[in-house]
């Protein structure tokens, strides 16, 4: 049985940030909401609810969403992921955040159920890093499902690499 993922929405537009989390809340998440980075942190701090993904706006006062972000990655696992929305999006910014560890750097306004089903995304990824056997127990079983062509040592490069398709 699947539990409810526990998102933080974290954002300085009130209205926007309220309107979101009865949206997201009627597509069966458990949302809490930060005003800005700050806030956020005092909330993971607390360690209660343990937050499966942080949605953080990039431009907020106090504490932006980079930051945030940055902070964020230095709590001990399990940590939430964090997915970053912004209605001014800039390249420079989304590589920051993605190279910072973001699972993804989404515009506003997006649509809510692409943003719903981008944190069951971002969810499914940290259950996989929390039980890696089990995903590598999967992802072999999956493999061995399939016809395969065995490699020797003494092939060359190139035709070990054509032997794995196209």
């Amino acid at each position: 049985m699947e539990s409810t993922p526990v998102v933080l929405l974290v954002d300085d537009e009130a209205p926007f940030l309220q309107n979101l989390a009865r949206l997201l809340g009627a597509r069966g998440f458990t949302v809490h909401t930060a005003g800005d980075g700050a806030e956020a942190l005092t909330w993971l701090r607390k360690g209660l609810p343990r937050f499966d993904v942080a949605v953080l706006d990039v431009n907020m006062p106090v504490l932006n969403g980079i930051a945030t972000l940055q902070a964020l990655k230095q709590f001990p696992p399990p940590r939430p992921e964090a997915i970053m929305l912004t209605g001014q999006a800039q390249v420079e910014t989304g590589i920051q955040a993605i190279r910072d560890g973001a699972y993804d750097y989404l515009m506003k306004p997006c649509e809510v159920d692409d943003l719903a089903a981008k944190i069951r995304e971002a969810c499914q990824g940290a259950d996989l890093r929390r039980r890696p056997v089990l995903w590598v127990r999967r992802r072999a079983g999956e493999l061995l499902r399939q016809d395969l062509t065995a490699l020797r040592l003494e092939q060359p490069l190139t035709a070990a690499l054509a032997a794995l398709g196209p």
